[in-house]
């Protein structure tokens, strides 16, 4: 098969001798997301050039942003990287998760030294604990179990299943590169390269991260290897070709134009403090399905403090970090993806690029690897100091035969925080002292079918977790293996044989709720779930479930009702639930309840909530408008319906299409007449229309007012009870001058409830302070008298 040859001759011709390797490729797990262009066409090259098994081709399909929500990030990305593990049986063979450009670059959150905003690709180093039902906080950060704390004295131990419970993960990013495969291909060879190691320090100083450099200049000394110090104030000035750089971004430092550094090959670079920063030509909104998601920017930090932070509680501001080095694309909107199969790789089309984007600074990592590196490391926000990878450690590591991936993580402390790995991870120069691990053979376990060493690993777990017979956490782990392998009804039989056993397995009865909804029985899917939320609150689990965690039930039984049942009476109490829990700022939740309540007809429970949100926010989402224009509707104020509806279609997260629908049917009702007894006098207490000075409706500053009234019916039943009288009513009118609350000051109820329904169709006119328009409450007071006969 004929595939670049006169590509890879002169990458040769360049970059001198060679040494022909055959790394395993099986050890790699890619990840493409389907949505982008330029995440295929990455992964495109670099599966036909390590000829990598259809099985060991990640597929997602999530919205290009570069920013997302947890949420987005555990159902679209490390749900479906999972999925593709466990499906053909690789959880133990993978050593490496490789993210291509156009998968999501960080997960939005707090930025702060104990937040949970993180990078997606340190978050997926812990995705073989996750398979293995062993959940860490999302708060914070993880300590690395491969990290080297003894900085390599006992040497530097490749990387093994056996030995390890996480995945090594790096990226392929080529922004800034006229020709991207130029860079994949660093990393199909070992390189036989001789270099030199440049620091760049920017001061004679003090501190943690300049004495890790100068700790850096005494290891490889130590090893022989050829250094170059930079020690004053001034960029580094070596010509020679570098086997690895480290420099210090901070306050007064002056480190080497990326651009002017030689490479040998294998390089990697790294500077100390390198963050994406605050792009405003990268800010951007993307748009997915019905969820609108921007992709915010965070106030970047000069400097990192120190310490090692405790994990804390959840940031309700979250924050964003800071720049991204591509545009979402706003034409995706399906997510649908197919977790395994052959790449859609054939009819990849160029990315269309925002004409902005190129305007954007690179950061020093990228424009590394543009230059000739084979590796570097940036993070996407703040790491704190002792969050930084340890340059003492890592290029010693790279030298001792470790490859990018282990040589980077052997240096990293943390796990589940910022760090970005750019290159290929299998890229190692040839001075290898102990050869990498050996892949892992598939092994299964006699027992559950499952890969021998992730069998025991499961097994113990939940031997640990629950006092019961290794018969019930067998038939459980052999159930989750005929699941992932798409044996439904067979699972269903194990989990169920399980449950007879041992029903206080909470695992147990989250797979037979599982299996149900697959196949279909939403009735007994809605009970099974009922019963997982049950055993959550048993005094018999011997651990607690998180809030988030039974949040997600509530969902999932709400959704469920809905969706599938048509149930809102069965819907009612999870959104109930929901609302009470998560409160007015969680809008989903909100949004979740109002159609809930509107399906069952609860106008009076719904429409203070909505009201309210409307009065805080003058940009409330959708939803809110689009409810109280339901219930105007459903009351026949066809006026206050349009207004309502027309509000939404302005809105964040409108609907357009049904939006649209709506309003065209309101237009084709035509209007209704109706003979009643009319009001002999309307007055206004606050501001009657008669009596306003000039002055008070002046061009720049008046207050709200009526415009014009529309006659008010007599309610029947007052007119045969021959009840008369004055009811007052309180008006909110927004800066727009549309009706958005009535209040029932004082009156007769019968009274109180026509004119309420009739001031709804009359007009009105914003208040203005300096020619602003507020908002403002005004009182009316009107008389309902009966004719004299």
């Amino acid at each position: 098969m004929k595939r670049f040859l006169f590509s890879a001759v002169l990458v040769t011709l360049q970059c001198g001798a060679l040494v022909a390797a055959t790394p395993d490729a099986t050890r790699v797990l890619l990840v493409v997301n389907d949505s982008s262009p330029a995440s295929r066409q990455v992964g495109l090259t670099y599966a036909r050039e390590h000829d990598l098994p259809l099985e060991n081709v990640c597929h997602i399909r999530t919205a290009p942003a570069q920013a997302i929500n947890r949420s987005v990030y555990e159902t679209e990305i490390r749900d479906v990287v999972g999925e593709c593990l466990e499906t053909h049986d690789l959880q133990d063979r993978v050593l490496y998760l490789v993210t291509t450009e156009g998968v999501p670059l960080w997960i939005e959150g707090d930025p702060g030294p104990v937040g949970d905003l993180a990078s997606v690709d340190s978050e997926l180093t812990l995705l073989y604990r996750h398979l293995l039902g062993r959940n860490d906080p999302v708060i914070g950060r993880i300590q690395n179990p491969y990290f080297s704390f003894d900085l390599g004295q006992h040497g530097f131990p490749p990387f093994e299943r056996r030995n390890q419970d996480i995945y090594l993960v790096t990226r392929l990013s080529c922004r800034g590169l006229t020709d991207c495969s130029t860079v994949l291909r660093r990393g199909f060879t070992t390189v036989r390269s001789t270099g030199v190691f440049g620091l760049d320090l920017p001061s004679q100083r003090r501190s943690l991260l300049q004495d890790w450099i100068r700790q850096t200049r005494d290891s490889l000394a130590h090893l022989s290897q050829a250094v170059a110090v930079e020690s004053t104030a001034g960029p580094f000035k070596g010509n020679q070709a570098l086997l690895g750089y480290c420099a210090l971004l901070g306050e007064g430092s002056r480190m080497a134009p990326p651009e002017t550094l030689k490479w040998a090959p294998g390089g990697i670079g790294v500077v100390l403090g390198d963050t994406w920063s605050d792009l405003e030509c990268l800010e951007g909104r993307q748009e997915t399905g019905d969820r609108r998601q921007e992709a915010k920017e965070p106030s970047g930090r000069d400097e990192a403090a120190g310490g090692t932070p405790e994990r804390g509680t959840r940031n309700l501001e979250p924050g964003a970090p800071e720049r991204s080095s591509r545009i979402a694309d706003p034409t995706v909107t399906s997510r649908d993806a197919p977790s395994t199969g052959a790449p859609e790789f054939q009819n990849s089309e160029p990315e269309t690029r925002n004409s902005k984007l190129n305007e954007c600074p690179a950061t020093a990592a990228e424009r590394f690897l543009a230059g000739g590196a084979s590796g570097a490391i940036v993070n996407v926000a703040d790491p704190t100091t002792d969050g930084y990878v340890r340059p003492q450690i890592l290029f010693p590591a790279y030298v001792a035969g470790r490859n990018l991936a282990e040589s980077v993580y052997l240096a990293t402390r943390y796990l589940s925080w910022r760090q970005v790995v750019l290159g290929d991870p299998l890229v190692t120069i040839a001075k290898s002292a102990t050869p990498s691990a050996a892949p892992v053979k598939r092994q299964p376990d006699s027992v559950t079918g499952l890969p021998k060493l992730f069998s025991d690993r499961r097994r113990a777990l939940l031997r640990n977790r629950y006092s019961t017979s290794n018969e019930v956490i067998s038939l459980l782990v052999q159930a989750e293996a005929a699941r992932a392998h798409g044996k439904t009804e067979k699972a269903l039989s194990l989990v169920d044989e399980s449950l007879d056993r041992d029903p206080s397995i909470l695992e147990s009865n989250q797979l037979r709720a599982h299996l149900l909804e697959g196949l279909g029985r939403f009735e007994d899917a809605y009970a099974a779930y009922l019963k997982v939320l049950s055993v959550t609150r048993s005094p018999r689990l011997v651990f607690r479930t998180s809030a988030e965690d039974e949040a997600s039930l509530h969902w999932k039984l709400a959704r469920l009702a809905m969706s599938q049942l048509d149930r809102p009476d069965l819907a009612e109490p999870q959104a109930q639930w929901l609302l009470d829990h998560r409160g007015l700022r969680d809008l989903e939740a909100v949004a979740l309840w109002t159609q809930i309540k509107l399906e069952l007809r609860s106008w009076t429970d719904v429409e203070p909530v909505l009201l309210r949100l409307a009065r805080q926010d003058k940009k409330a989402p959708a939803f809110v408008w689009e409810g109280l224009g339901d219930i105007a509707q459903a009351r026949g104020n066809r006026a206050d319906a349009e207004r309502f509806f027309g509000t939404a279609l302005d809105a964040p997260g409108a609907n357009t299409a049904e939006l649209q629908e709506k309003l065209k049917s309101l237009s084709q009702v035509s209007a209704l007449s109706s003979s009643s007894a009319q009001l002999d006098s309307v007055v206004s207490t606050e501001t009657p229309a008669d009596s306003r000075t000039n002055d008070e409706i002046s061009e720049l500053s008046r207050p709200a007012g009526i415009v014009s009234r529309s006659p008010i019916q007599y309610p029947q039943e007052a007119v045969r009870q021959g009840i008369e009288g004055i009811v007052s009513l309180r008006l909110f009118i927004d800066e727009r001058g549309q009706l958005i609350d009535v209040e029932r000051v004082r009156g007769n109820g019968f009274l109180l409830r026509a004119a309420e329904q009739g001031v709804r169709n009359w007009t009105f006119e914003p208040k203005l302070v300096d020619g602003r328009p507020e908002t403002d409450w005004i009182e009316v007071a009107i008389r309902f008298e009966l004719e004299k006969r």
